[in-house]
């Protein structure tokens, strides 16, 4: 064989190669989030969507237990939609009591699949405000209430009242006992 067709051969195999790997469904990891900036104790949707070439793909959502000044309050699970493009996506439903301005980091997102093995992604990090509400300055302030004269019974005569009846009751039982052994 002469080494231009071996060239040739080397060249053609590659771009037949080339073409089978370009040709393979990409994989795409999207987030959205429904607003970066929220009261403290509002909720805040976060979505990560994967688009796959098929349902031969097993995905993972590597979602922490716990994220630093947010509380998960809800996630949901798996959903997934099939319109030529096999769609996964997890839906957070997080909330913060921390003011400041906060960063929800990235998650790792594992695509395997059957004999290709698997491939880590990651989601995008998102900087959040979360702020107080805002008050009126322009509104006049309130005095304070006054003193309010509350009645108040006390019951502690009953107490002592229990207590000497209870002695006179022992004291006359024991007088009883006592009197009825002598004899």
């Amino acid at each position: 064989m002469k080494p231009r067709q071996l060239i040739y051969k080397i060249f053609i195999l590659g771009i037949i190669a080339m073409a089978g790997y370009t040709a393979a469904p990409a994989q795409a990891v999207k987030t959205y989030i429904d607003r970066n900036k929220i009261l403290i104790g509002e909720h805040i949707r976060f979505e990560i969507k994967v688009n796959l070439g098929s349902s031969n793909y097993k995905v993972d959502f590597g979602i922490p237990d716990s994220i630093p000044h947010f509380d998960v309050i809800d996630q949901g699970k798996y959903d997934t939609t099939d319109q030529g493009v096999y769609t996964m996506r997890q839906t957070i439903l997080f909330t913060s009591f921390d003011s400041g301005l906060w960063k929800f980091p990235s998650f790792p997102v594992t695509i395997s699949s059957p004999g290709q093995g698997s491939k880590a992604f990651y989601s995008d990090s998102v900087i959040i405000q979360v702020g107080y509400s805002p008050s009126d300055t322009t509104d006049q302030l309130r005095d304070i209430k006054p003193v309010m004269d509350v009645f108040v019974v006390d019951r502690t005569w009953i107490y002592y009242a229990a207590g000497t009846l209870l002695v006179l009751i022992l004291s006359y039982l024991l007088y009883r006992y006592f009197k009825n052994r002598k004899k």
